[in-house]
């Protein structure tokens, strides 16, 4: 009987599609990001066989780490984006892009204002319409149109932007989009309290950081949309920051009481 053959397992991740390199694969295994058959291999030379189960931890799985707050809001609420068709605000490297296309999504708008930041392994996937240089705060459906000119009508919006503020955000992407589509948030209070609320780049008071958050909240609910989830995000942001996901539009909605319970115990 002929054993089963065997390769490094550097190449093993990239064969897999696990990894895009084999520079990033040797990266993830000498970091402890990478087990086989349940064990963390350290060695990216190990020799391993076609059966052998290999593992990368979730946090290193995506192009970003922000994809795992998303993949968070996903689990948590139950969120469907299968055959969905998503505006990604605030595209940057393109984790939220990623999770939502291997969510099902048949297109994704990949929205910055920056350049040449979206991972090639994303830029690359003929799902995905590149919208780079455009600030989202003056966004209109013309422009989108303009930017986008074969993308199918938008269903789901999803946001992860720095160095802004949710509240004049808001108001420009339901003006474009409308109400009727989902929408999730990630709320970075760093970025809501403005200058004399955030110390070494960290919002610390727990207090304003809530009423950031409320801020973003009450300025969904003026702009139509319905509340239907407040949760805290499972990773923090820059400098250890505390964040929120936000989701609006979903079927059930919670009441003001409700929504204002939620941020309290935040």
């Amino acid at each position: 009987m002929t054993p089963p053959a065997d390769e490094r397992l550097d190449v093993a991740l990239v064969s897999r599609g696990l990894v895009e390199s084999r520079t990033r694969a040797a990266r993830l295994i000498e970091a402890g990001h990478v087990s086989v058959d349940g064990d963390v291999v350290t060695k990216h030379s190990t020799r391993v066989t076609e059966e052998a189960v290999i593992a990368v931890r979730d946090t290193e799985r995506w192009v970003s780490r922000a994809a795992v707050k998303l993949v968070a809001a996903i689990e948590e609420w139950k969120l469907n984006f299968r055959d969905a068709v998503v505006l990604d605000v605030g595209a940057s490297t393109g984790g939220f892009t990623e999770v939502v296309l291997s969510e099902g999504a048949r297109h994704v708008v990949a929205l910055d204002v920056g350049h040449n930041q979206l991972h090639d392994r994303i830029r690359q996937d003929p799902r995905v319409t590149v919208v780079e240089g455009e600030n989202a705060r003056y966004l209109t459906a013309l422009r989108l149109r303009e930017c986008a000119p074969d993308a199918p009508p938008i269903t789901w919006v999803v946001s992860d932007v720095s160095f802004i503020s949710l509240t004049l955000l808001i108001p420009a992407l339901v003006d474009t989009v409308g109400n009727a589509v989902n929408y999730v948030f990630l709320i970075k209070p760093q970025f809501e309290v403005g200058r004399t609320g955030v110390s070494d780049g960290i919002a610390r008071s727990a207090i304003q950081r809530r009423d950031a958050v409320r801020r973003v909240v009450n300025a969904a609910a003026a702009a139509g949309l319905t509340i239907s989830g407040i949760q805290l995000s499972p990773v923090t942001g820059e400098h250890g920051n505390i964040e929120v996901l936000l989701w609006c539009g979903g079927g059930q909605a919670l009441d003001t009481q409700e929504w204002n319970n939620r941020i309290d115990a935040l």
